[in-house]
């Protein structure tokens, strides 16, 4: 049974009716130098969509989901015209449907590998929806499909936030890779926990960054 995600879907669409951004993350510039167009990009938890945008615009297919109606809304208006990226709605507590996304993206683009972006996303699930997307994940993604992630880690718990009222979960790293590993069949690639990668503002976060690619069984 998926969780019942109203009030979650409520925040974030009172959030995105007034936050904008054009200017790509970080984290997004570094997956562009690190990959290529040869692989889609599925982006969960894309918001205010400057991520998928980006990537868009540097000659990416990208189809980016998110929970909020009004981030979805805002971004198909910003992106009419521009057929390389679609937005569409998606409650990652229903695997169901994460799995459909994907599936549908696999019929789209049957010759493309197929590259998970989440920026910021992981750490605002809690325990019960991130098993949901990851199983869901697993069981939908081929061998060399990979993931990439962003996400806060468990250091940055007592850090100042702008934005304190967002739910955060703040994650164990080691513990996300072994179950990345041993449940889930990804072999993780890279990972690092620190500063200075997502700076906002007064803001200076410890995040975590792991790649990681999904193995032959």
């Amino acid at each position: 049974m998926s969780k019942d995600t109203t009030r979650e879907r409520d925040y974030w669409n009172s959030f995105y009716a007034t936050h904008k951004s054009s200017v790509p993350s970080q984290f997004c510039a570094l997956f562009a130098v690190e990959n290529n167009t040869a692989a889609v990009v599925v982006e969960f938890g894309c918001g205010n969509g400057r991520d998928s945008m980006f990537l868009a615009q540097l000659g990416y297919n990208v189809r980016a989901f998110d929970l909020s109606e009004n981030a979805i809304e805002n971004n198909s208006h910003q992106a009419d015209g521009i057929d390389t990226v679609s937005f569409e709605t998606c409650d990652v507590s229903e695997t169901e449907s994460v799995i459909a996304k994907i599936e549908a993206v696999k019929a789209e683009f049957p010759d493309l590998k197929i590259a998970i972006y989440t920026r910021f996303f992981l750490h605002s699930l809690d325990d019960e929806q991130e098993l949901a997307f990851l199983t869901a994940l697993s069981r939908s993604l081929q061998p060399g499909d990979q993931l990439f992630f962003e996400f806060r880690s468990m250091e940055d718990a007592h850090q100042d936030k702008v934005f304190g009222s967002h739910y955060r979960r703040y994650v164990v790293v080691d513990d996300l890779i072994k179950t990345l590993e041993n449940k889930f069949d990804f072999k993780v690639t890279y990972s690092i926990v620190g500063q200075g990668m997502a700076k906002f503002h007064s803001e200076d976060p410890f995040v975590a960054r792991i790649f990681a690619e999904k193995k032959t069984v």
